[in-house]
């Protein structure tokens, strides 16, 4: 596996490894400002591209170059002789358009972008933007925005209405259609379901078109997105105990997008994507937030970073041991790269952290694997979109948005910490019989509505013998209703953040109540040690485990138990082992070991499996 590199012929290409398609990929790509990080501290830690904040420029002289480049020149300029490419972010979303923003229905002042709105204002400063950047060789692509999205309940704009008309020949749903739907099964062609539809394909629509007119412009670059993110989706749990209204007043405004349920991963705070012609769906990276809030976690989690405030300097930010294992568990998950935000919040001794881990783990385990993704789930978890949809709007606490959410999340920690190999399913992408029938086993819980095609789906699976497994309080009656109770984290947060003590009890009561459903889920690999992250990767032939110590204080030494007998290899350490169904490791704080399970054992072994 070889680390990524940047190559620039005629136009500047980022993240292409001159050996894909026999080499894992993971780039680090952090945020920069005119001052930090150096360039010298970006080669240390392996940077491949820098994305800056810039903004799309407004006006542009007879020449085609912005009125003002001073932004752009300045990081380019500082960059010229490196390695590194160079990535605008322009925040379209957020340009104030009074004739072309999104119109609440709890408020009467328009703001961020429509996605249903004519875009030509844009195309060709885009055009214009595309073209002049094409001159500076770092030049690697265009992050249009930075967590776009759809307001509560969408917008209610003219052109949005008159276009669902047109389309359904319906209104946009009332308040009390999403208030007052009777919970269960409902119609795909529910009013509501149509409307987040429409909403959600203007979106996709109207971030393509803009791609297409970039790589129209310079076919060699890559167009990106970040989606929707924590801070808006309720995430953090803020804002308890608020009307619509406070809520849109307070500016958090935007809808979370599948994304941060689609790829569960244990710190991850937001994404970076590539805009291709079908959508977001594909991730380049998954973003650290090193920055830190008043009350002491770091900003956005989507679980627990279990720390506490550790003043560094100013800004404060994250402790280098738990940015280390950031670094670490991202790329133990099978990620295609990590994103450093802010830049200037990388300290000396995070810059020297970080190029520990480049070079003590990154470098060699890249030069030691073949290309790896993340291992088939041996259970899934569904997660709803019909009752995120529905919940879209609330009564007096947003946080209600995103409770089936959150007990999704705590389902999926709890598979983690136990150690099975898990995938999520989205609802609204659910399309056959066979994807469903790969699982013996589907959790879910907070199941308030489902589109009737997709219970018909579901009720298919368990009739052919898999287990969908609810909670009582779910109100689909599809499968087993079973006691556990996936909210307990949830009801006791108190300051706006998750805490690890919580999530902690909250598996304990799900191993009560769900775990004699696991017992016979067959796992390559069990510890019984809670601060080892165990991820599996493969090769398609192989299973790679890689094992992070989750503990930032003290080292584990525990004992992985393999489901039969396999020829061993330590990536790191370069020892061979024979035939052995268990063997002690010994890991330091924050830090990864990696092991392969050769794929002769790992075949008869599944064999095996599936003629039983």
């Amino acid at each position: 596996m070889k680390v990524s590199t940047i190559v620039a012929i005629f136009i500047f290409v980022f993240f292409i490894s001159a050996n894909s398609v026999f080499s894992h990929e993971f780039n680090i790509i952090a945020h920069g400002d005119a001052k930090f990080p150096s360039a010298e501290d970006c080669r240390k830690m392996g940077v491949s591209a820098l994305w800056f904040y810039s903004g799309l420029p407004l006006k542009f002289n007879e020449n085609g170059e912005p009125a003002n480049p001073k932004k752009f020149v300045l990081l380019f300029e500082r960059f010229n002789n490196t390695d590194i490419a160079l990535i605008p972010l322009l925040n379209i979303f957020y340009q104030k358009n009074t004739g072309k923003c999104q119109l609440s229905r709890f408020s009467d002042k328009p703001h961020y972008r429509c996605f249903s709105r004519d875009n030509s204002d844009i195309v060709e400063r885009l055009r214009l933007l595309v073209k002049w950047l094409g001159h500076f060789k770092n030049f690697g692509g265009l992050c249009l925005d930075d967590e776009p999205g759809v307001q509560p309940g969408g917008c209610i704009c003219e052109n949005c209405v008159k276009l669902f008309r047109s389309q359904y020949g319906l209104k946009p749903p009332a308040d009390k259609v999403y208030l007052n739907t009777p919970k269960g099964v409902v119609p795909e062609n529910n009013p509501v379901l149509l409307w987040t539809k429409f909403q959600n394909d203007e979106c996709i629509k109207y971030y393509t078109s803009l791609a297409a007119v970039i790589k129209k412009e310079n076919p060699g670059i890559r167009v990106l997105n970040i989606p929707a993110a924590a801070y808006f989706s309720g995430k953090q749990l803020s804002i308890p105990n608020c009307k619509p209204q406070d809520f849109i007043k307070s500016g958090r405004r935007v809808s979370l997008d599948n994304c941060h349920i689609r790829n569960f991963q244990l710190y991850v705070q937001f994404y970076m994507n590539e805009i291709t012609s079908s959508g977001w769906k594909n991730k380049i990276a998954d973003g650290l937030s090193l920055c830190m809030l008043n009350t002491g976690l770091v900003n956005f989690p989507n679980l627990p970073v279990y720390e506490k405030f550790r003043p560094v300097s100013k800004p404060a930010v994250i402790s280098v041991p738990a940015f280390k294992r950031f670094i670490l568990q991202t790329f133990s998950e099978g990620v295609k790269g990590i994103v450093y935000f802010r830049g200037r919040s990388l300290t000396p001794e995070h810059v020297k952290a970080g190029a520990d881990v480049y070079k003590k783990f990154i470098v060699p385990i890249c030069a030691g694997t073949p290309k790896l993704h993340k291992a088939a789930g041996k259970v899934a978890v569904l997660y709803s979109t019909s009752t995120r949809t529905f919940a879209d709007l609330w009564v007096n606490n947003p946080l209600e948005r995103y409770k089936h959410l959150h007990e999704c999340d705590a389902l999926a920690y709890y598979l983690f910490r136990k150690g099975i190999p898990f995938e999520m399913l989205i609802e609204n992408e659910l399309n056959s019989l066979q994807e469903l029938k790969r699982f013996p086993v589907i959790f879910s819980a907070g199941l308030d509505y489902l589109s009737a095609d997709k219970a018909m789906l579901l009720e298919e699976y368990v009739k052919k013998g898999g287990k969908l497994i609810t909670d009582r309080k779910s109100r689909i009656n599809i499968g087993l209703k079973v006691d556990f109770d996936a909210a307990s984290w949830y009801r006791a947060v108190t300051d706006g953040n998750q805490r690890a003590t919580d999530m902690e009890f909250q598996a304990g009561l799900l191993e009560a109540g769900l775990g004699k459903y696991l017992d016979n889920i067959p796992t390559p690999c069990r510890t019984s040690c809670r601060h080892a992250n165990l991820n599996h990767l493969t090769d398609g032939k192989n299973l790679y485990l890689f094992i992070v110590n989750d503990d930032l204080n003290a080292p584990i030494s525990t004992i992985l138990r393999f489901d039969g007998k396999y020829d061993v290899s330590d990536i790191l350490e370069k020892k061979e082992l024979s035939n052995i169904d268990h063997m002690r490791v010994f890991i330091k704080p924050a830090e990864l070991k990696v092991i392969q399970l050769h794929h002769n054992n790992f075949l008869q072994r599944k064999n095996k499996l599936c003629k039983k």
